[in-house]
């Protein structure tokens, strides 16, 4: 346990360092994406229609346009990009950081907010 403890505040020291000295505590993968994508997928979460999932990435709830499908990819790719720094760093597997992530995430997530669960089920938070 102490070494999944270890890799979760490396995981987050690590992205504040990719991401150029952000404090620890408030960096996530979505810290890496640009203003615009950013923006994008928030009103994608907002309405519901883009979750989080335990698995550390985003994903439709519904059907996705072409354009919304590409910023959750350019934003899963990006997140995908820091868990196999952060995993190599820790000499772990991306999926255990994305997991670790995920949480951290689901957590953060604002009431209201869909998330899918480790059985494949979206529920609002």
């Amino acid at each position: 346990m102490a070494h999944v403890k270890t890799l979760f505040v490396s995981l987050l020291g690590g992205a504040a360092l990719l991401a150029g000295g952000f404090a620890a505590t408030t960096v996530l993968p979505d810290a890496f994406v640009a203003t615009a994508s950013a923006a994008d997928i928030n009103s994608l979460k907002d309405s519901g229609k883009v979750g989080e999932t335990a698995e550390g990435y985003l994903a439709g709830v519904s059907s996705l346009s072409a354009s919304e499908q590409s910023v959750v990819d350019e934003i899963n790719a990006k997140r995908k990009t820091v868990y196999t720094k952060l995993a190599r760093d820790q000499g772990v597997s991306v999926s255990d950081v994305a997991k670790l992530t995920a949480e951290k995430l689901v957590a953060k997530a604002p009431s209201g907010h869909m998330i899918r669960d480790g059985f494949g089920k979206w529920v609002k938070k």
